[in-house]
């Protein structure tokens, strides 16, 4: 079911863990979410704006 227009056959999932939100290709477009090219993954109007943060120790240059 569509976040947007709330018709089934939404195969856009927010990349956020946990998130219910998804929407059609053309929905997320006019609603203002991110669709990130580099990796294909899509932020949510709600998650747009924010980064995923790496837990502590898993960089590589801190070995």
């Amino acid at each position: 079911m569509c976040s947007a227009c709330h018709n089934p056959g939404a195969t856009l999932g927010c990349f956020f863990k946990g998130c219910p939100n998804k929407y059609h290709y053309r929905c997320a477009l006019e609603s203002d979410c991110v669709l990130v090219e580099d990796n294909f993954s899509m932020k949510c109007r709600k998650h747009k704006n924010k980064t995923l943060k790496a837990p502590p120790g898993s960089r590589w240059d801190d070995r």
